[in-house]
């Protein structure tokens, strides 16, 4: 579309602004203001916000924009995208997955994950790639936790028995 078109060239120029930037080395003349630094991504996200108005059933805008707001470390704004795509697009799983991975990767944040995983299978209980992923996501989450356990000599040294107690082994 040309909304997306739009937002392209505007992100190259943001690049060719960021590279005259260094090529002109630190000086004060050369030093673009906090200002300026922010209004490209403001007005990038502004282009994203007026597309997914007019366009709200497109993922792929969102997905775009999804992109582009990791990529200019968005975060708090990412939150906010996220939402607005899963409420107007909840059985999408491909979205859920988005947004639980975000929370899971870059934010840390695993019971958001969680629940964004749990409310994605809720609404869609028949989606194999959302199962698959929330279980991915609970496997790293154990490794995780196995890897911070061993950093901080809380393991075990014996082996954990294979089975447990009083169970028998079929």
């Amino acid at each position: 579309s040309d909304f997306i078109r739009y937002a392209q060239y505007e992100m190259t120029l943001n690049k060719l602004l960021q590279k005259r930037i260094i090529k002109l080395g630190n000086t004060k003349e050369s030093r673009p203001s906090k200002r300026h630094k922010h209004s490209c991504t403001r007005h990038i996200h502004f282009i994203f916000d007026r597309a997914v108005k007019k366009f709200k059933a497109d993922i792929s805008i969102w997905l775009e924009w999804v992109a582009f707001a990791k990529a200019a470390q968005s975060n708090g704004l990412l939150s906010k995208i996220f939402a607005r795509a899963l409420q107007l697009h909840p059985r999408n799983p491909s979205l859920w997955i988005h947004a639980a991975a975000w929370e899971f990767e870059t934010r840390r944040n695993v019971q958001a994950a969680r629940a964004l995983f749990q409310r994605g299978l809720r609404l869609n209980p028949r989606s194999e790639e959302l199962w698959r992923e929330y279980l991915r996501m609970e496997v790293l989450y154990v490794v995780r936790l196995i890897q911070r356990r061993s950093v901080m000599g809380l393991l075990d040294s014996a082996p954990a028995p294979a089975t447990a107690p009083g169970l028998p082994i079929t």
